[in-house]
C-alpha cells in the first residue's frame, strides 16, 4: 500500500542565548589552545612575572572578541549565501516566467496560423471546377426520366459499376431493355459500356470522376410518384 503521508520539512529552531554562548566558548577555546597558547609562551619569556597575569587577561579578552567575530562572520557568510541562492531562484523563476509567456505567445500564433490554414484548405477544397462539374451533371440529369436515374443510382450503390445480368436480376419491371435504357446515359457521357465477349454480359460503369457529384445529386431519391426500378434503392419515408 502506498504511503500517502507527506514528509514535513524539519522545524527551524529559534536562536537562543545558550547557543550563542556555546559558540563563543568553543571559538574562545580554539583560539586559546591554538594561537593564544603560542603567544602566551613567547610573552612569558620576556615579560616579568608581575605583568604576565595581566597579559593573560588581555589575551583572553582578545580571544573572546575574536570568538564573537567568528560567530558573527559565520552567520554573515551563511546569510549572504542564502541571499544569493534566493536571488538566483528569483532570477530563474523570472526567466522561466518570461520563457513561458513567449511559449504561450508562440503557441497562440501557431494556433492562429493553423486556423488560417484550415480556412484556406476549406476554401480551396471547394474548387471552381467542382461547382462547374456539378452544374453540368445537374443539367444532364435533368434530361433523364426516373428509370434512367434509378439505373445511375443502382450503379452508384454497387460501387459505380455492374454487369448486365446483375442489372436484369435487380430490375423491378419485367422485360427491362438495358440497351435502350442505357443508350441515353452513354451518349450523355454519364456511363460507359464495356463488352465482355467471354461472359456475354456487358458491364456498365459510371464515368470516372463523376461518382461523388452524381451521388450528391441523385440521393435521396426525390421521385414521389413512382417506385424504384431497381431493388436496393431506398425511398425516403413520407414519399
Amino acid at each position: 500500500m502506498t504511503n500517502t503521508k507527506q514528509t514535513q520539512p524539519p522545524a527551524i529552531k529559534p536562536a537562543s542565548l545558550w547557543q550563542f554562548l556555546r559558540a563563543i566558548t568553543n571559538n574562545t577555546k580554539a583560539a586559546l589552545s591554538g594561537t593564544g597558547s603560542i603567544v602566551l609562551l613567547f610573552v612569558g619569556l620576556w615579560l616579568p612575572p608581575n605583568l604576565f597575569k595581566d597579559a593573560v587577561f588581555i589575551l583572553s579578552g582578545l580571544c573572546i572578541l575574536w570568538a564573537a567575530y567568528r560567530v558573527w562572520a559565520d552567520e554573515r557568510h551563511r546569510l549572504l549565501s542564502l541571499s544569493e541562492e534566493h536571488r538566483q531562484l528569483q532570477q530563474r523563476a523570472s526567466e522561466t516566467s518570461v520563457a513561458l509567456e513567449e511559449a504561450q505567445k508562440i503557441n497562440a500564433d501557431h494556433l492562429a496560423q493553423i486556423g488560417t490554414l484550415q480556412g484556406d484548405v476549406t476554401r480551396l477544397s471547394a474548387r471552381p471546377f467542382d461547382e462547374g462539374q456539378k452544374a453540368h451533371a445537374k443539367s444532364l440529369i435533368g434530361r433523364l426520366d426516373s428509370t434512367r436515374r434509378d439505373l445511375l443510382r443502382f450503379l452508384l450503390l454497387r460501387g459505380g459499376s455492374a454487369r448486365s445480368d446483375v442489372l436484369s436480376s435487380a430490375g423491378t419491371m419485367a422485360d427491362v431493355n438495358l440497351h435502350q435504357l442505357s443508350m441515353p446515359l452513354v451518349s450523355l457521357g454519364l456511363i460507359n459500356r464495356t463488352e465482355d465477349h467471354l461472359s456475354g454480359f456487358p458491364t456498365f460503369a459510371v464515368m470516372t470522376g463523376m461518382n461523388d457529384v452524381l451521388r450528391e445529386l441523385l440521393f435521396p431519391r426525390d421521385e414521389v410518384n413512382q417506385t424504384p426500378y431497381f431493388e436496393g434503392i431506398q425511398v425516403p419515408k413520407g414519399r
